[in-house]
């Protein structure tokens, strides 16, 4: 009884609510019609995140876009670190000598990751945008004035 208790007031200290206010799923949507600010949002959403806003939408495919976005950060940013190590540790052996081609192979062995995990990040963030623009366009604006048909 003490256990709970002191659990209880822990989640009070830290400003929770002990019967759980917060609700978190990992399912879609629900088939509910969307309107076009939900639209703006699902792809404002996608470009902050590539994924949520196709999650948030309903479709499946922004769990991909999510874990390839998410892996390409990952690649980037830790092959980032590993080069900007070597460039430090380095660096004063560079400023002394005139970059030749043994010295730019190196560069490139250094640069590959990093320049991979971009790309990798830039093909879930490019098809995160391709879905949030296939949302924009399922989802027009409301009381739009008719259009003029040029004859």
């Amino acid at each position: 009884m003490g256990r709970c208790r002191g659990l209880s007031n822990i989640t009070a200290l830290a400003g929770f609510r002990a019967r759980g206010s917060m609700k978190f799923s990992l399912r879609l949507k629900s088939e509910e019609p969307m309107t076009h600010a939900e639209a703006v949002g699902c792809m404002a959403a996608n470009l902050a995140l590539p994924g949520a806003g196709s999650l948030a939408a309903g479709r499946a495919v922004g769990y991909a876009q999510l874990v390839i976005a998410t892996i390409g950060l990952i690649v980037s940013g830790v092959s980032c670190a590993l080069a900007l190590k070597w460039y430090y540790e380095a660096a004063a052996s560079f400023s002394d000598i005139v970059p030749d081609s043994s010295f730019l192979i190196e560069l490139w062995q250094h640069l590959e990751w990093p320049l991979a995990g971009m790309g990798i990040f830039l093909v879930g963030f490019g098809w995160a945008v391709i879905t949030g623009r296939q949302i924009l366009a399922e989802h027009p604006k409301e009381n739009a004035p008719p259009r003029i048909d040029e004859v």
